[in-house]
């Protein structure tokens, strides 16, 4: 081959033989030479011919090659769209391959594309799940339009609609809308996870009627996405409207409304908290969940509801609530958090217990109170090795 080919079946006769021979550094060399348009002008049956040359390179060839592959594929154009999809779906296919099968389908945008990318997300490893996350949210509202008119095939809507949450831009609000209403369960969910996204105040009622779904992901999604809505406690009784799901059926969503009740964060919410905490039919479980939310709110109240919940609860609730008291650090709150845990000091079950002491030594020194030396001090003394060590460490941030 001394020549240089000038026509184009001459170069794509070139390549047929050099991927015969697996030369694909050869093959990648003529298929460069070829324009979009001339590519457009072949028959058929050699675009076919062609498109199954490049994929074998795409297959075989090194990472180099593979790389310039995708800066011609998308030459091909929509042909090369269905046997991509085939290698993504493809488990046996090497993983590299199939990585760069969706750098490549993310030039190609469409619903078919959009909901291949989207199955990659629960079925493939981390690395291609990954790389199909981010070419999804590159694509963006170009695909929106075409994914939503998909939403009427339900063999195929949870993939649209884990598509469109991959997207997460306004313009899927429209074709979500009616998802909320739909009669599967982690559809409704998804739906409303990703409306959840958006502080549009018309939005507000789906959630709200969620709240009374009768499957518990729904439920749970409304109760999380209403806990981070704090600009709607002036229009919405939240607080009111959370405190019910506190007893649930399901405890993932009895622990949710507690944290949520502690970022809305309102006087009410810390009442209700404390209410339900001091409760003796509250399980374990539920306790710990109240207990941090009573710790995010971080107001003098809270404090003192915390150290009023130290009274006859088991030693691994305690140990809840001394390590939220030491994580009450703001100028207002060091001093009653440190009064509640020396306090805590006196009783004979904490000064049996090894672990507790540490703790509280541990939390003392995170408050930083130089009324609390004297405490320190004392534990500084304890027969304990590891109890001594954290009140010197303590001692030591405090004395600097």
């Amino acid at each position: 081959m001394n020549f240089s080919p000038t026509s184009v079946s001459e170069r794509l006769e070139l390549a047929v033989w050099s991927a015969s021979q697996q030369e694909w550094s050869v093959v990648l060399h003529y298929l460069q030479t070829l324009s979009s348009v001339q590519i457009g002008q072949l028959l058929r049956a050699d675009r076919e011919q062609l498109v199954d040359m490049v994929l074998m390179a795409l297959v075989q060839g090194d990472f180099n090659q593979r790389w310039e592959l995708t800066k011609l594929l998308p030459k091909l154009g929509g042909i090369v769209q269905t046997p991509l999809i085939q290698l993504l779906r493809d488990p046996n296919a090497e993983t590299e391959a199939r990585w760069f099968a969706v750098r490549i389908l993310g030039g190609l945008p469409s619903p078919e594309v959009v909901i291949a990318l989207t199955e990659l997300l629960s079925t493939a490893e981390e690395e291609l799940a990954q790389i199909a996350a981010e070419t999804l949210a590159q694509i963006g509202p170009a695909a929106v339009d075409g994914l939503g008119a998909l939403l009427a095939d339900a063999n195929i809507r949870l993939w649209v609609v884990q598509a469109l949450r991959v997207i997460r831009t306004s313009e899927t609000v429209p074709w979500l809308l009616p998802i909320v209403n739909d009669a599967e369960p982690q559809i409704r969910s998804l739906a409303l996870e990703t409306l959840g996204s958006f502080r549009d105040a018309s939005l507000t009622p789906y959630f709200l009627q969620a709240l009374q779904d009768s499957a518990m992901a729904p439920r749970r999604e409304a109760v999380i996405i209403l806990g981070r809505r704090s600009d709607l406690l002036s229009t919405v009784n939240l607080v009111e409207l959370l405190q019910p799901l506190l007893h649930d059926v399901h405890p993932e969503i009895c622990q949710q409304a507690a944290l949520s009740l502690g970022r809305l964060g309102t006087p009410l919410a810390a009442d209700i908290l404390f209410q339900t905490a001091a409760d003796p039919q509250t399980p374990p479980w539920l306790f710990a969940s109240l207990v941090r939310a009573l710790g995010w709110i971080g107001t003098e109240a809270s404090v003192q509801y915390l150290g009023a919940l130290t009274a006859d609860v088991a030693e691994i609730s305690l140990l809840e609530i001394v390590q939220m008291l030491g994580r009450q650090n703001g100028s207002q709150l060091a001093i009653p958090a440190s009064q509640a845990l020396g306090q805590l000091l006196v009783q004979s079950r904490v000064m049996d217990s090894g672990p507790l002491k540490t703790a509280i030594a541990s939390a003392l020194g995170q408050l930083g109170c130089v009324e609390s030396i004297p405490a320190l001090q004392s534990l500084g003394q304890d027969p304990e090795h590891r109890v001594r060590l954290y009140a010197q460490s303590a001692l030591n941030k405090l004395t600097r």
